[in-house]
């Protein structure tokens, strides 16, 4: 099944159980990459392109019970780390994810846990945009409500 993806052709992902054997045996497309996806552990995959094949893992930052934001990070490339280990590495990565670290070591901060720093620093450029646009005060009485349920919702 072939599937465009903004612009670009991509085969649609298939699900198989990960084995260094299996991995071996899939074919590079012609065009775009597709996702080659665990059966056993949830949100780990091999990224296909048609130069190199991709140890991945995909998990979601939470904020209140809600997603956050997914997060996606490359492992290792098929042919220097095995699927044993990677699946290894993707535990310990999917791990981290859940408790809002990005697994790589100086990388972004997580989104979930800058949230209530954003809403601060929103809060504060509304103010400041008020004051220059010329907005009345009852009509901006109801800015910081807007902006703390956008982001928390």
């Amino acid at each position: 099944m072939i599937c465009a993806f903004g612009g670009r052709t991509a085969i649609a992902d298939i699900r198989i159980l990960l084995s260094d054997k299996a991995i071996a045996h899939l074919p590079a497309p012609k065009d775009g990459w597709y996702l080659a996806r665990d059966t056993e552990l949830k949100g780990f995959f091999v990224a296909v392109g048609k130069r190199k094949k991709t140890f991945t893992v995909q998990g979601d930052l939470r904020w209140h019970g809600k997603r956050a934001s997914s997060m996606r990070v490359a492992i290792g490339d098929t042919s220097e780390i095995s699927t044993r280990s990677a699946c290894a590495t993707a535990k310990d990565y999917l791990a981290q994810i859940s408790r809002g670290q990005h697994p790589k070591a100086g990388a972004q901060p997580a989104k979930a846990e800058n949230a209530g720093n954003k809403a601060l620093a929103i809060g504060e450029m509304s103010h400041s945009k008020k004051r220059r646009s010329g907005i009345g005060p009852r009509t901006s009485s109801g800015f910081p409500v807007i902006l703390k349920h956008s982001l928390h919702a």
